[in-house]
């Protein structure tokens, strides 16, 4: 709205299995281009059937089960 570049998160990245690699981005594209992280809703979007993945500090947060992280850098946790 305001035409300054935002981040919520340096990266955010999504996996889906019903739909689209567009479709998901854009369901996701609003809770990363913002000013904060709404966490509440991307653990929302798990129910529209999008799984996001993100890190936070030297923590990895992952919502799809399906996902499986085997090697994690060293300093690095799994949520």
């Amino acid at each position: 709205q305001d035409g300054l570049c935002k981040e919520a998160l340096p990266f955010l990245t999504a996996t889906a299995r019903d739909m689209g690699c567009a479709e998901a981005a854009m369901r996701v594209l609003p809770l990363y281009a913002a000013d904060t992280l709404d966490k509440a809703a991307l653990h929302a979007l798990t129910k529209e059937g999008v799984y996001p993945l993100y890190c936070e500090g030297n923590v990895i947060f992952s919502f799809d089960p399906a996902v499986i992280v085997k090697d994690v850098a060293q300093g690095y946790e799994l949520q």
